[in-house]
């Protein structure tokens, strides 16, 4: 540690040139002198006193300067020291340097003048060993950092040649410091890195630095990758001299990286390849991606679809219901699951979709994955399941307890003719069984048409075509006349609709009693269309509407209009009667909007996607239809 002023061994044997040299030194105010007789003192005073430096005269009865020289040297290398005295010659100054002297000073001219000279040396060779002591240190520290540091170092000339290396370097190469040093650095890349490694050594010699990743071949052959960061250096005429380079190893990063994007290919392709509709939606409600059986739904491209508003590409009630259920899960970061039945055009789906949080490493939610399953056939079987345990039910209710009374009567009637006292009143009975017998048959074939509801497949049934069907089978007779006004009306439905048509002829004959026309026609409503059947008979009276529809009316069971009522449901329509009495019965069948078409407008198809797991090209767009004259309402 250097004091405030430097303090000075002056080292002679003469006591009076030792108090001459401290008188003159000390004038100067930055110099403390402490004085020795003899090399051993001189060591006595270096273990015990801090010394900036030594002033030594050359010729002294234990040893000389020079040997004193040697002697400090070996253990106070840093310590300046002026060799002072007054028998110079050339021989002695060589020896003195050799030795590692800083100065060598002849006591020549005044006193004044010659401690003048010795001051001023004294402050050069101060200055000079403690610049070259911050530089030892500041090699020391640098020297420290580098071997030391958990970087790769090296540096190369301008032909890329290493000239020097660090251990850490070595070691990660797999390599000694002097194997690598002398080398060019392209030995160690991987080929196909050369090719950016020459353009950037191209902008190094223009002063540009860099940061690059590279590959590097290990000494065991692995693949060892690692950033680099490099620095130009330069001349003082800023010349490209070669460069300075840090190097880190990210060989696990990229390992991590590779298995990542492994393992994000695994997901992407079970994802593609799953049935099931797969997108995540952001914070943002934009669509991040989508897989290809949701691109399915769309008709569209991925690139199309990812990055634009889920709102393009659905009706805004189906948007709005989807946003909530988003919404809950950003929310409260928590997966939820959905089972909706959604409307579109004459469909009727069940969606189950599962929504997942995904979460950054702050465990905010920043998007949503979705799995939406189509699960219409699942719920069509549970109700086709629940369908024929009512038809099962009302089997049983009705076919058991109404043929038991038939059988009953029939056997009653059976008996009667036995005891018949004439072969009249015998034939009466006996055509009274078969009446009720009769009656068991007919109720036996409606129940086999019951039973036929909702197994086939709905589709578009022509109306007009259907009506001449169904009167063909009925009959009505030459005094009636069937009539159409439809314009190419086409229901969806189950094929059973013709039997609804049969059966509303049949009514508007057997009951009608004076009709002499039935007339279908149709016309349409904000809410859908309304399809009309209307007679001029006497009409149905009051007393009997209200049961209009069930399974039976007064004492004479049938399914006519009760299969009628439940064919209709099927297919999502419904009927009622409208008519006054004595002037006609009158039918409306309300059909909902998509569920009908007119022929001239079958093949139209546009519009939005109504409902996630819907595709708009397999059924009509809801609600579009034209008017008879073909013009779009």
């Amino acid at each position: 540690m250097m004091a405030e002023k430097i303090r000075v061994l002056l080292v002679d044997d003469e006591q009076v040139l030792l108090d001459i040299g401290k008188k003159f030194l000390e004038q100067d105010g930055n110099i403390t002198v402490i004085t020795a007789e003899s090399a051993s003192q001189v060591f006595e005073l270096l273990k015990n006193q801090t010394i900036d430096a030594i002033i030594s005269d050359y010729q002294m009865p234990e040893m000389d300067g020079i040997q004193l020289l040697k002697a400090v040297r070996k253990e106070y290398p840093a310590l300046p020291f002026i060799i002072f005295t007054g028998k110079g010659s050339d021989e002695i100054a060589i020896a003195a340097f050799e030795s590692g002297a800083d100065y060598y000073v002849k006591k020549v001219g005044a006193p004044t003048t010659q401690f003048a000279v010795l001051a001023h040396r004294l402050k050069l060779a101060f200055k000079r060993r403690q610049e070259a002591e911050r530089f030892r240190e500041s090699e020391e520290r640098y020297r420290t950092f580098i071997e030391t540091a958990s970087e790769g170092i090296l540096s190369m000339d301008a032909s890329l040649r290493i000239l020097f290396v660090n251990q850490k370097m070595a070691d990660m190469l797999g390599y000694s410091m002097a194997e690598i040093t002398g080398k060019v650095i392209t030995g160690f890349m991987y080929p196909e890195d050369l090719a950016d490694n020459d353009i950037k050594v191209k902008e190094r010699f223009s002063g540009g630095t860099g940061l690059y990743e590279r590959r590097f071949r290990h000494r065991d052959r692995s693949v060892c990758w690692m950033l680099v960061s490099v620095t130009p250096l330069k001349d003082k005429d800023g010349a490209f001299t070669g460069s300075f380079a840090m190097f880190t190893d990210i060989t696990e990063r990229k390992r991590a990286e590779a298995a990542l994007r492994e393992s994000e290919q695994r997901y992407r392709t079970l994802a593609e390849a799953s049935p099931d509709q797969i997108f995540i939606d952001g914070r943002d409600d934009t669509i991040q991606y989508v897989n290809t059986a949701a691109l399915k739904l769309f008709h569209l491209s991925y690139d199309q679809v990812v990055g634009k508003p889920r709102k393009d590409f659905f009706a805004p009630d189906i948007f709005k219901l989807q946003k909530a259920s988003l919404q809950k899960v950003f929310e409260t970061g928590e997966s939820i699951r959905t089972e909706d039945m959604i409307q579109f055009g004459i469909k009727e789906l069940w969606i189950d979709t599962n929504l997942v949080p995904l979460k950054d490493e702050a465990g905010i939610v920043t998007s949503v994955l979705g799995i939406a399953r189509d699960i219409t056939e699942r719920k069509q079987a549970a109700d086709n399941i629940a369908l024929s345990n009512r038809k099962l039910a009302l089997m049983n209710d009705v076919s058991y307890q109404y043929i038991q009374n038939k059988v009953t009567a029939a056997r009653g009637y059976a008996e009667f003719s036995k005891d018949a006292k004439t072969e009249t009143e015998r034939l009466s009975f006996i055509e009274k069984g078969e009446h009720i017998l009769a009656d068991i048959h007919h109720l036996i074939k409606d129940t086999r048409d019951y039973q036929k509801i909702g197994l086939l497949l709905p589709g578009w049934i022509p109306v007009e075509q259907s009506i001449r069907i169904a009167a063909s089978l009925v009959s009505p007779g030459p005094g009636i006349s069937v009539l159409t006004d439809l314009h190419g009306l086409e229901l969806y439905s189950d094929p059973l609709i013709e039997k609804i048509f049969s059966n509303l002829i049949d009514n508007a004959v057997r009951h009608g009693k004076t009709t002499t026309r039935i007339r279908f026609s149709c016309e349409e409503t904000p809410d859908g269309l309304i399809l009309v059947c209307e007679d001029d008979g006497v009409g149905i009276f009051p007393d009997i509407k209200d049961g209009l529809f069930d399974r039976s009316v007064g004492e004479n069971i049938h399914f006519g209009l009760f299969f009628v009522r439940e064919c209709l449901l099927l297919s999502g329509m419904t009927i009622a009667e409208t008519g006054e009495p004595g002037k006609g019965a009158r039918f409306e069948i309300a059909v909902l909007k998509g569920m009908y078409r007119f022929a001239d407008t079958a093949n139209k198809s546009t519009g939005k996607i109504m409902s996630a797991g819907i595709n708009p090209a397999a059924y009509p767009p809801s609600g579009q239809t034209t008017s008879p004259s073909g013009d779009d309402r």
